[in-house]
C-alpha cells in the first residue's frame, strides 16, 4: 500500500468523522481526498508509462487547478 493510498483513506475517514459530528458534508473535506487522488494518479501515470501525452498532463493540471480553486473559494456557512 503506497503512502498516497493511505492519505486518501485518512482524508475520507476524516470527512466521515466530520459528517457524523455535524450531519453535513462540507465540500472542502471532500475536495481534499480528490486532490490527493488526482496527484496519486498523476504520479502513477508519470512513473508507470514510458510515453505520456502532453494532453494527459494538461488535463491533470486543469483538474488540479479546478479542484484547488474550488477549495480556495470562501464557503458560505451561515447558520
Amino acid at each position: 500500500m503506497s503512502i498516497f493510498n493511505f492519505l486518501v483513506i485518512i482524508e475520507l475517514f476524516r470527512s466521515f468523522v466530520v459528517y457524523f459530528e455535524t450531519h453535513r458534508f462540507r465540500l472542502n473535506t471532500m475536495i481534499d481526498p480528490a486532490i490527493i487522488f488526482v496527484i496519486r494518479e498523476l504520479i502513477v501515470k508519470l512513473y508507470g508509462e514510458q510515453n505520456i501525452s502532453s494532453e494527459t498532463i494538461i488535463a491533470f493540471g486543469f483538474l488540479l487547478l479546478c479542484l484547488g480553486s474550488s477549495e480556495a473559494l470562501p464557503s458560505n456557512t451561515a447558520q
